[in-house]
């Protein structure tokens, strides 16, 4: 983990608000200079701690109403004959993919979160899927909700708080949701 100063914190929140503030508007909420803001910027693309820029995507506007969570189990057979790294990939190289999680459990092998256009479009490709991956990996439960029902898209939301938190932050924000 790399150490960051507290402006580069503060650079690296203002980033995470929105990722086309310049770096002018930045010196001038932080009271630094604009030279400053863009050597930090700098250090935190060089150090690979920012690896781009990404828009935010609004899934309704671009024809994806609904995700399709699938846990998928693979076969011991597969795990002999591929690495790990190489079913990752090929993983991530399944069409309609928004989202893949390796969860090293008894149940399932990895999460794998869809997005599609329709009923008609997740139940098409689930079939196929089932039928051109049958033997090597086992569909073990599944469930579809609209866009509508998505509460959090933010990754950088954690991010965002584990910036300014400090390590006792974490019980007490839990112990105020609790008390809710």
């Amino acid at each position: 983990m790399n150490k960051l100063t507290k402006k580069e914190r503060d650079v690296l929140r203002n980033l995470i608000k929105d990722g086309r503030v310049s770096d002018t508007a930045i010196s001038k909420s932080l009271n630094v200079t604009q030279q400053a803001v863009h050597q930090m910027r700098k250090r935190l693309e060089d150090s690979g701690i920012i690896e781009g820029y990404m828009p935010i995507i609004n899934f309704k506007k671009v024809g994806i109403t609904m995700f399709h969570f699938v846990g998928v189990k693979i076969n011991p057979a597969l795990w002999k004959k591929f690495s790990e790294f190489e079913i990752n990939k090929k993983l991530c190289e399944i069409p309609f993919l928004f989202m893949a999680f390796r969860i090293p459990s008894s149940e399932i092998s990895y999460l794998l979160i869809f997005g599609f256009k329709n009923i008609e479009e997740e139940e098409l490709f689930t079939k196929k899927l089932e039928t051109s991956l049958s033997g090597e990996i086992e569909l073990v439960w599944s469930y579809t909700s609209s866009t509508s029902n998505l509460l959090a898209y933010d990754g950088l939301n954690v991010v965002f708080h584990a910036l300014s938190r400090k390590d006792h932050d974490v019980k007490k924000s839990v112990e105020n949701i609790v008390k809710k």
